[in-house]
């Protein structure tokens, strides 16, 4: 059996399937779920209130004609950033994910042909 580095310094403990990857087990789950139930079962917390508050603060000055630009931009800014952050994230861990895949699958076919 391959062995598996258990912790990395740049990316941290190994996921269990790295460890023993002839050991992968395919699990696909299908959640049914609204908006409201994810935030709940995630802990998030409820910003229906706060919301409400900017989007009828906006929506008057838009009726005013009041509306500056640079305003909206920044401040729109910091959570624009945090959703590009996350998106980053998530590609890079997706992108890790398929790097594994590929390198298993690769051992996988040499194995394969040696025996």
């Amino acid at each position: 059996m391959k062995s598996v580095p258990v912790f990395n310094e740049e990316t941290g403990p190994a996921p269990l399937f790295h460890r023993f990857p002839e050991n992968v087990m395919k699990i696909n789950l299908t959640i049914d779920a609204t908006p409201e139930e994810v935030r709940r079962a995630l802990g998030l917390p409820v910003m229906n209130d706060v919301h409400q508050a900017v989007m009828d603060q906006m929506s008057d000055q838009v009726k005013k004609g009041t509306v500056d630009p640079e305003k909206v931009m920044e401040m729109l800014g910091p959570s624009m950033k945090a959703g590009q952050q996350i998106m980053e994230t998530f590609l890079k861990g997706m992108g890790s994910a398929m790097e594994t895949a590929s390198t298993m699958e690769e051992d996988s076919k040499k194995k394969s042909t040696s025996e």
